[in-house]
Formats: structure tokens, sequence, C-alpha cells
């Protein structure tokens, strides 16, 4: 279900989908997309991991800080959903879009102006 592909790792994602009998499991980390983000914004922080898990047409996520969120995928795999998160002890507005089919997911830190793409790690 997922396909693993290489890239730069700034924070770790472990997804877990739900399949036949077993969990699969892949990390993942983000890429800054610095085309599409402001100069402030971190392209590396080895440590921060997210925990996706899912279950049947449920994707749920917990990550650093407490940030947390759970959304429905379409029948053709795509999600997008807002959710709050914290830097540092700060609070930020995001919101993560993707593809659990086609291995594709793209995190938005509305607040500081920040795009990642979420890749393999």
């Amino acid at each position: 279900m997922f396909k693993r592909t290489g890239g730069a790792v700034m924070a770790a994602i472990v997804v877990s989908a739900a399949s036949t009998g077993h969990a699969q499991t892949t990390r993942y980390g983000v890429e800054l997309i610095d085309q599409w983000s402001v100069f402030t914004c971190k392209a590396s922080n080895p440590g921060r991991f997210w925990h996706l898990t899912l279950n049947g047409s449920q994707l749920s996520a917990t990550g650093p800080e407490g940030a947390a969120w759970t959304t429905t995928v379409s029948s053709e795999g795509a999600f997008k959903t807002p959710f709050t998160g914290y830097w540092q002890g700060q609070p930020f507005e995001a919101e993560v879009t993707g593809n659990v089919k086609t291995d594709w997911f793209m995190f938005h830190n509305i607040t500081a102006m920040c795009w990642y793409r979420l890749v393999p790690a």
C-alpha cells in the first residue's frame, strides 16, 4: 500500500496501514519545500516523530508535543485535515494533505508559512 522513496529528513513519521492479517509500518521524514516556504522555516529537525495509523477508512496520527488528529480517507485514498500542533511549546495551525494509495503526503504549517513534503526515511 505504501511505497518507499528517498529524501531528506526533518522529522519522521511512522505510518501503520491495516491490511489483511497484519499492519505495515513505514517511517517518513519531512523535507522542506523551499520554493513555497519563508526563509525562517527549519529544514532539519531530527528526533521529532509522528505515528499514523490507517484503520479501514480512518487515518489517525499522534505527534510531537501532543499533536493529534483523525480524518477519513476517501475510497481513492485521499485525505486532508487541519490540526493544531506545538513547536517548542508554542501552538501552530497546520494541515496535512495526502493519498495513502499513491504514497503522497504534504504538511503545511500555516502559522509559520512552511511547507513540507513527507518522504520515507
